[in-house]
């Protein structure tokens, strides 16, 4: 399979209007995986910064964020954008590297709107439900959250998923113009 992608890839090093599938998928896993040991780690220091996060049965288990959890918690999401954001830079650079050609605006944008659903896609599947999975609601990792229905709500998480294919389509307009004017 991988060979067949590659083989794609090396079709038209000229066409500015190429897909190349290999690239996204490499540079939004590395990128995904940096993203992930960003937020476990966080999410290890102060599970509150998250709080606002969380599935509202959780949410209503726990005593309201404070200011400054809210700040911080703004602060962490900063964090994770600007990871993302420099991944796809990264991975831009490394696009120019590999083709002569220019991209167009439309070649940039699902660059970069598939750069960034990899990383959701990966955020639904390996974070939150194999996340989901893996807790025992009986011996929760935040006290007080014992048995809490939150632990098991797949949907909460299909919705963020879905939310992230529309911030997405808006966000991925940034690097795309960036990139391609």
């Amino acid at each position: 399979m991988l060979s067949i992608i590659l083989k794609v890839e090396n079709i038209d090093s000229h066409s500015t209007h190429m897909l190349y599938p290999y690239r996204v998928l490499v540079d939004g896993c590395i990128t995904s995986l940096i993203l992930t040991v960003y937020i476990l780690t966080t999410l290890r220091w102060n599970y509150r910064w998250w709080l606002a996060d969380f599935p509202p049965a959780l949410q209503a288990s726990l005593p309201p964020q404070t200011t400054s959890e809210k700040q911080r918690g703004c602060l962490i999401g900063i964090g994770a954008f600007a990871i993302i954001l420099l991944g796809m830079a990264v991975s831009f650079i490394l696009l120019a590297h590999q083709t002569t050609a220019g991209l167009t605006f439309f070649s940039a944008w699902l660059h970069a709107f598939l750069f960034f659903q990899v990383f959701n896609i990966w955020d639904l599947l390996v974070i939150d439900w194999i996340g989901c999975l893996f807790i025992d609601p009986s011996n929760p990792p935040i006290p007080g959250t014992e048995y809490s229905p939150g632990y098991r709500d797949y949907f909460f998480h299909v919705i963020g998923f879905l939310k992230g294919i529309v911030i997405g389509l808006f966000v991925s307009l940034l690097p795309a113009i960036a990139v391609s004017f």
